[in-house]
């Protein structure tokens, strides 16, 4: 159980982007899912579940490695964790933990494939001049995860203004699909890398 933990963090076989891309993903549910005080104990009680979910995920991948391989491992233990987080520790509306973890997810899924080949792209400007240029990747993903966060952030989601049922299965089934198809498109080799 412990050859996940030796082979993607010790030895960092994917590389730090991967270790960076999976905390991002973590903290970016923790600010979704939870509500906290905009001041210091707020502060410090997001960064105490954003380091708790990461040891919670990575106990996760543990386990999916141990039982299953790679084949899937993220995808699968990333949305294994969102609902498990939700469940335990959200103490948001039902509804709000359906929007926003369903479109989070799915878009997390469409990020991914995105991600590297565009890091790659800002790198080949000119890659002599920048010492920080393979880290351009896990800073692409991190852009993207935080513009997301912050517009799912920004539905309303107050008594008077909520979103209406017929939204909220719109969004649903939205996601839901984007989910389906990325998942089919990798398991058909429909997509190609970059």
């Amino acid at each position: 159980m412990l050859e996940y933990i030796q082979r993607y963090v010790i030895e960092c076989e994917w590389g730090i982007g991967y270790l960076v891309t999976n905390a991002l993903q973590v903290c970016g549910a923790v600010i979704l899912l939870r509500e906290f005080s905009r001041d210091r104990r707020g502060l410090l009680a997001l960064i105490v579940e954003c380091l708790l979910g990461y040891a919670a995920c990575l106990a996760l991948h543990s386990i999916y490695y141990a039982l299953f391989g790679e084949w899937q491992m993220d995808h699968i233990v990333f949305g294994v964790f969102m609902v498990l987080y939700a469940v335990i520790r959200s103490r948001c509306d039902f509804r709000v933990c359906l929007v926003r973890g369903w479109m989070y997810a799915a878009s997390i899924l469409v990020m991914l494939p995105i991600s590297e080949p565009l890091g790659r792209l800002f790198a080949s400007f000119n890659e002599a001049y920048y010492a920080w240029a393979q880290y351009l990747t896990p800073v692409v993903m991190a852009a993207m995860i935080l513009s997301e966060v912050w517009f799912l952030r920004h539905f309303s989601f107050d008594t008077g203004n909520a979103i209406g049922g017929k939204y909220v299965w719109m969004q649903l089934s939205i996601s839901i699909i984007t989910i389906g198809i990325e998942i089919y498109a990798e398991l058909t080799g429909a997509i190609s890398s970059v």
